[in-house]
């Protein structure tokens, strides 16, 4: 049997990876897939990586955040060029700056050449791994509670027309473990957040252990789809983001505590740019690329 681990949506959390790979060792898995938004907002850069390489990670597919960190080196934030003016890019860029300031050059390449969709065939199922759609890891097309003709698009070519020989489609972006099927009945799956799991539920909120998913394979059967949550020390992860000087450190913080992500939260991000000089060091980072205009 082959038991297939599949991560997405670290979001720079290094503690709930770490226990995530000690679950994922004990459970004995024969390989990883990683499903996108490795880094940002919490402290991990390097040792994520190293860490799914603990785990025989075979697959590694770019998510909206991953785009975003790259898109940086060129000048662009949200496929804008990057304004100082506009709070949430400045946010965006900060945090930004401090990955690229610490990712090694061999990493950066790795994040470099990572795709946005994968299709492996295991045992003869066919299985096509995205962050969001194929061909846009942005957006909120597959949110959860959307029809199903929404989650028929994982399962488009290139040419746009549905691929009926896909058995399985695998996304993460959302932060909610998930599945479902198309209207062929292709299987969804998604692995839910190994660092910023999220339900607009405040029954569901209240547990943010992290998340994760084991698809059992042998025969070209589905033997099992096992939803994996491991809880996880966040005062570590705290303690972490603050030795190594994590910006937005205080909104990390309130994440860590509730949940909620605060990259749209303009007011409270005025106020941390202007305490920290956020805007000025934006402004610094674009002289320092010294792009053409």
């Amino acid at each position: 049997m082959q038991k297939i681990a599949i991560l997405s949506d670290v979001h720079g959390n290094v503690t709930a990876l770490q226990e995530v790979v000690n679950d994922v060792k004990k459970e004995k898995c024969t390989e990883t897939w990683y499903i996108g938004d490795l880094m940002r907002p919490g402290p991990g850069v390097n040792d994520l990586i190293e860490l799914l390489k603990s785990i025989n990670m075979t697959t590694f597919v770019r998510g909206n955040w991953d785009d975003v960190v790259l898109d940086s080196l060129k000048g662009i934030s949200q496929g804008k060029k990057i304004s100082p003016d506009n709070p949430e890019i400045v946010y965006v860029t900060i945090l930004n700056k401090y990955v690229l300031e610490n990712i090694s050059p061999e990493n950066l390449k790795l994040l470099e050449d990572t795709k946005l969709r994968e299709v492996k065939e295991i045992e003869d199922l066919k299985i096509s791994l995205t962050h969001n759609l194929p061909h846009d890891a942005y957006g909120g097309d597959l949110w959860i509670t959307n029809p199903t003709e929404n989650f028929d698009k994982l399962f488009t070519n290139e040419e746009g027309q549905i691929d009926e020989e896909i058995d399985i489609a695998v996304i993460g972006h959302t932060h909610r473990q998930l599945m479902r099927y198309s209207s062929k009945e292709q299987l969804i799956i998604n692995p839910g957040s190994v660092g910023m799991p999220f339900s607009r539920r405040e029954k569901f909120q209240e547990n943010l252990d992290a998340h994760y998913t084991i698809l059992e394979i042998e025969n070209g059967k589905i033997c099992g789809v096992n939803f994996k949550r491991v809880p996880y020390d966040h005062n570590v992860e705290l303690k972490l983001a603050k030795e190594r000087n994590l910006p937005y450190n205080e909104l990390y913080k309130l994440q860590m505590e509730t949940g909620e992500p605060h990259i749209h939260d303009v007011d409270m991000l005025i106020d941390v740019n202007e305490k920290y000089g956020y805007r000025e060091q934006v402004m610094d980072f674009l002289d320092d690329l010294d792009l053409d205009d």
